[in-house]
């Protein structure tokens, strides 16, 4: 048999220590470290990183992490250029449907006009947040 132990940082399991049943906690760590051991039962479940709710005696998993909420600058720099990719692919295409379709020009022209100043604003944005590569 083993005692387990819980060494606790501000109510936060940072290691778990199995001792044999023949040795003493306080012979095997500096006292400092003594304190922060907190005894664990073999029944109970406890790792690395969950959270010790004293007043219950137990241990809980920790919350789930929240995302960070990212500007649409970051969300941009993430895509790495994908969105640029699928507007030009969309483009290509209705592109070659109206070419094939024999659709008036006019309306193409302006479409035309609109998406690339539209790629030229998602580009020179994707510039602007990427890193400098060395």
């Amino acid at each position: 048999m083993t005692q387990r132990f819980a060494r606790l940082v501000n109510d936060v399991v940072a290691e778990v220590i199995d001792l044999p049943d023949d040795k003493v906690v306080q012979r095997c760590f500096h006292p400092d470290i003594v304190k922060q051991l907190v005894s664990v039962p073999p029944e109970i479940r406890v790792a690395q990183g969950m959270i010790y709710l004293e007043a219950a005696g137990m241990f809980d998993d920790p919350p789930p992490a929240v995302p960070p909420v990212l500007s649409p600058r970051e969300k941009l720099a993430q895509t790495d250029g994908k969105l640029l990719q699928v507007v030009e692919e969309l483009a290509d295409m209705v592109l070659e449907i109206r070419a094939i379709s024999g659709i008036n020009t006019k309306p193409l022209s302006d479409a035309t006009a609109g998406l690339l100043a539209e790629r030229k604003m998602l580009r020179d944005q994707l510039v602007a947040v990427q890193p400098v590569r060395s």
